[in-house]
């Protein structure tokens, strides 16, 4: 009875409503970072061998209380954006996977949150809730112009590059920027700076910090550039798989520049638990830091830095896509 209803999205919240749904603590959901035209895989593993289980989206984070289930939460907001994919089963090691594509370039820069059920027979009713996941459509990595130029830095150290264009950042307007290993861009000059900290960051050269932390690339990655498909236009400096002297981790991220002032930070996975991400004028710049990872959008003037200083605590903006729009009159939005 419970596997003809797990297979209808009508039943599946009739069943929540119906169910006590107890989560389980080795059932877990993950993704790999989701690009358009680009397939991606969602995963679970810690599920009970060969259980069936159902994956599903939502646009808005929840949570949604179930009150006849003794107030259960669950951190979907079921909104008219809800999908509940054909459910399927695990394997014999509790792990299974579902591969999936988006084609709609409007999605670009979209949030989405995913959790997911299973059938549980140690579960007082039978049901296990996984945690909540979020993910971000990115655009298509850019088909180069050439193969990327690896600049070959070692540790703290920077190399300056010619961008191809004018490129406007907080009133200035600069034709080359220093790539520095430590995970910036700074403009008029390098950083190679490994003591990470909000003053030295706001008050050094004008920066955009993809991830300024003790990166090194000696130890594993690479820190390359190129001009993608329009060049002239846009240049991306990429930092891939590139450890850091702190916790010894890979961690990839890029930033791409355009003539227009935008700057698009893309981020795939990140093992580091501390670091500065935004960017600023410098030049002894007023402190105002906020929360990158949230939902949305935020406005910034013409002398603000827009930053988050992840010092002690857990580094969240992994697998995330993030815009800071340069608007005509030189301000700043931006947008997560």
């Amino acid at each position: 009875m419970f596997f003809k209803n797990f297979r209808g999205m009508s039943a599946i919240i009739m069943l929540l409503g119906i169910l006590s749904v107890s989560a389980h603590a080795q059932f877990v959901l993950s993704s790999t970072q989701a690009r358009i035209g680009e397939t991606f895989t969602m995963s679970v593993t810690g599920a009970t061998p060969n259980s069936e289980y159902i994956i599903l989206v939502d646009r808005d984070p929840g949570p949604t209380f179930f009150p006849s289930a003794n107030n259960l939460q669950v951190d979907l907001g079921f909104s008219v954006n809800f999908l509940a994919f054909p459910s399927t089963f695990a394997d014999s090691n509790g792990d299974g996977s579902l591969n999936l594509i988006s084609n709609e370039p409007g999605a670009i820069g979209g949030t989405f949150f995913c959790q997911a059920l299973a059938v549980d027979p140690i579960a007082p009713f039978g049901i296990s809730v996984s945690n909540q996941t979020r993910g971000t459509i990115h655009p298509q990595v850019p088909t180069s112009a050439g193969s990327r130029t690896n600049l070959n830095l070692a540790d703290d150290s920077s190399a300056l590059v010619p961008l191809g264009f004018s490129f406007p950042f907080y009133g200035q307007t600069y034709t080359e920027a220093y790539v520095n290993s430590n995970g910036t861009l700074t403009f008029g000059q390098a950083n190679t700076s490994f003591t990470i900290t909000e003053s030295f960051f706001l008050s050094g050269a004008p920066t955009i910090a993809g991830l300024w932390t003790d990166l090194n690339p000696q130890l594993g990655g690479a820190v390359e550039w190129d001009a993608t498909s329009t060049p002239g236009q846009t240049i991306t400096f990429h930092w891939t798989n590139v450890n850091d002297n702190l916790q010894g981790g890979p961690n990839t991220f890029s930033i791409s520049l355009d003539l227009n002032g935008h700057i698009i930070t893309d981020y795939g996975a990140c093992t580091v638990s501390e670091g500065i991400v935004g960017m600023t004028p410098g030049m002894s710049a007023a402190p105002m830091g906020i929360n990158l990872s949230s939902i949305g959008w935020s406005n910034h003037g013409l002398t603000e830095s827009v930053y988050e200083d992840f010092t002690g605590g857990a580094f969240d903006l992994s697998n995330s896509y993030s815009l800071y729009a340069n608007t005509f009159n030189g301000e700043s939005i931006y947008f997560h």
